[in-house]
């Protein structure tokens, strides 16, 4: 998947589950050719050139903790997010030292060279990277929706977020606000998916095409099915919201004064938890 505001900001997605069937168990076996084409085809790459001038952003998940990875295959060099919590700033700072060593700790060679495999790149020895490191002082609870955010601004405004070719990590909100944004955009997912899924499963298809090989719904039940339909988990959606409004009114920092007013996320969380957005 490509997303980008301007051309030059432009980044490609790996979606986290083709990340880790990339490297599995530490394995350094390159992904199979069928995986491969999958990939390609859900991604949209199989009509296209490959284009190694363009990063590859991702999430990983090492140590059950979950960070962002971004590699520019073209300048040889690969950019790490959040891989520390402690012992780091607050905000955003680059880290120095040797974060090769690292590198060699969550398995960033077998990224590198397993997801230029993907995309059809020929990656340079992974040894001759350069890698860069950012970090911030994290909480150890929320590294799933930070790394979230950090990708959604990747995906919005690139590796460099317009400032040339400094590297941009907006300030990052509280996990309470990034929670609420995050239910609000998996539940419109899901309303669109549903809305897919009733219109392909009602649509004649020729052989061979792609929903077919994706469709994987006879093992779901008629029951589960019905559910979704009658929108039946209505009253578990709600008490989410209730729960991330409770803590967020006990949370200091969502109650800032420069977060509510600054950040663009508040007005449309203040819809959500007022049942104006769904």
């Amino acid at each position: 998947m490509v997303c980008c505001t301007r051309h030059e900001s432009c980044v490609h997605y790996v979606d986290l589950f083709s990340a880790i069937l990339s490297v599995p168990s530490n394995s350094h076996a390159l992904p199979e050719a069928g995986k491969i084409n999958l990939f390609r085809q859900r991604h949209l790459f199989d009509t296209l050139p490959a284009d190694s001038s363009v990063p590859v952003a991702f999430v990983v998940m090492r140590n059950s903790h979950f960070f962002v990875a971004v590699f520019e295959y073209e300048s040889h060099s690969a950019y790490v997010f959040g891989r520390h919590i402690s012992g780091v700033p607050d905000i955003p700072h680059q880290s120095y030292g040797n974060p090769h060593d690292d590198w060699q700790g969550w398995n960033g060679p077998f990224y590198w060279t397993c997801i230029a495999a993907l995309h059809g790149y020929n990656a340079m020895d992974p040894d001759q990277v350069t890698v860069h490191a950012w970090n911030w002082m994290q909480n150890g609870t929320d590294c799933g929706p930070i790394p979230s955010f950090v990708m959604e601004s990747l995906m919005n405004s690139g590796l460099y977020g317009g400032h040339g070719n400094t590297v941009h990590i907006p300030s990052i909100p509280c996990s309470h606000c990034l929670q609420l944004q995050m239910f609000s955009m998996v539940k419109e997912a899901c309303r669109r998916s549903w809305q897919d899924y009733c219109y392909l499963s009602n649509t004649d298809h020729p052989p061979g095409n792609i929903w077919s090989e994706w469709d994987d719904t006879m093992g779901v039940s008629a029951e589960s099915i019905a559910e979704v339909k009658n929108q039946a988990f209505g009253e578990v959606h709600a008490s989410i919201i209730r729960e991330l409004n409770v803590v967020s009114a006990h949370c200091l920092v969502c109650q800032r004064s420069a977060l509510k007013v600054e950040h663009p996320l508040f007005h449309h969380l203040m819809m959500i938890s007022q049942g104006i957005v769904i």
